[in-house]
């Protein structure tokens, strides 16, 4: 995510890297993906791409470079 909101925002993501370690005794899920089943089984689900999300909020507020 920290990736693209610096590309989105053109600033350098260069010092962003992954922490391959684990620093703390508190487990944690390797995949925490969401379950939606039971919200896309109403009918009133809608799955939003996140870079669009990401890309209109960034809109919104004025902070997107002008050649995005």
């Amino acid at each position: 995510m920290a990736i693209l909101m610096g590309k989105m925002l053109g600033v350098s993501t260069d010092h962003i890297h992954p922490q391959l370690t684990v620093t703390s005794n508190v487990k944690r899920p390797y995949n925490c993906h969401l379950d939606c089943s039971e919200l896309r089984a109403t009918g009133c689900f809608v799955m939003r791409d996140f870079e669009e999300g990401l890309r209109e909020v960034f809109g919104n507020a004025g902070l997107l470079p002008k050649d995005n």
